[in-house]
């Protein structure tokens, strides 16, 4: 992860909306930070009005989409290989944006201190003082655990 002082800025492009069933695949285009909304239950109709409506591309593996304008259907289960086939269609930059959205509601994280939040973090972080980032609207909490190298190696193997 990148200089906890910097703010992270989102991607440029594309946004997306995710039907229920890639939800995963859409959380963990946010972790790369891209725009990314998830549909929950509802008509293929409704998600056709909100992708046209708003300019976002549509991620499903409804094959009920397949051939429509701004969709790409993902016809395997698996979040990475739907990954894979999302990063290389689009031509996504998966290095310059990580991590710069809340994986929960889709908003920007922003560096904080980690002293103003030393009762809701792991006391580790409050001793190494951090870095430390909060969503902008939910307030979520995040920082760099080691679970990041896990994933940092899993994005580096995209290419």
């Amino acid at each position: 992860m990148d200089s906890p002082s910097r703010i992270r800025h989102p991607a440029p492009g594309p946004a997306f909306y995710c039907d229920n069933n890639v939800h995963r695949l859409g959380r963990t285009l946010r972790m790369l930070g891209y725009d990314t909304l998830l549909f929950g239950a509802g008509p293929d109709d409704e998600l056709r009005r909100l992708r046209d409506e708003t300019g976002r591309k549509l991620l499903s593996r409804d094959s009920d989409f397949l051939n429509e304008e701004n969709t790409l259907v993902v016809g395997c289960d698996d979040y990475w290989s739907q990954l894979e086939i999302v990063v290389k269609h689009y031509s996504l930059d998966i290095k310059s944006y990580r991590y710069s959205l809340c994986l929960d509601c889709n908003q920007a994280i922003i560096p904080v201190s980690v002293s103003k939040h030393a009762g809701k973090i792991p006391e580790w972080l409050v001793r190494c003082d951090g870095p430390l980032w909060q969503c902008s609207d939910c307030l979520k909490l995040y920082w760099a655990g080691s679970h990041l190298d896990h994933m940092e190696a899993r994005f580096d193997s995209l290419g």
